[in-house]
């Protein structure tokens, strides 16, 4: 299956065009999200692992303008990988998006993997279940 890009760099499958996808790598840990919906035209995915020495707050306070500060780590990945997910549904650059206000409802899950942690959030033009699938035996998947 050859994978291509548009314009903005979203990938399509070159074969089934109307099957929308999206990939991002972290780490030990890659995710994929496939939308089977037929009335959806796009989704986005990020995933990324807990660091221990990340300055969240700086970051924030660069990108994040009027919203609420994270008090923690966990709260700014969450919103962080919400907001990669959005970007990458919409097919921009992260930049078109982040200074805009996160959407509370795009799901996000903590992943535990070999005493990592990592959050992974998804975002769907259209409403549908979401299913987690993996093949590993050494993983938690918590829906926040």
């Amino acid at each position: 299956m050859t994978i291509s890009r548009n314009s903005h760099g979203k990938p399509f499958f070159e074969k089934l065009p109307g099957i929308p996808f999206s990939i991002s790598p972290s780490g030990d840990l890659s995710v994929a999200a496939i939308c089977f919906d037929e009335s959806a035209k796009s989704i986005g995915v990020d995933i990324e692992f807990k660091k221990c020495n990340l300055k969240f707050k700086k970051i924030a306070d660069r990108f994040f303008g009027d919203e609420k500060e994270p008090q923690n780590e966990e709260e700014f990945l969450i919103l962080w990988t919400r907001k990669e997910a959005f970007s990458k549904m919409c097919g921009g650059a992260l930049t078109d998006v982040i200074s805009l206000p996160a959407k509370n409802d795009i799901p996000c899950f903590k992943i535990i993997f070999e005493s990592k942690i990592a959050y992974i959030s998804i975002c769907c033009d259209s409403t549908q279940k979401i299913e987690i699938e993996h093949d590993c035996d050494n993983i938690s998947i918590t829906n926040l």
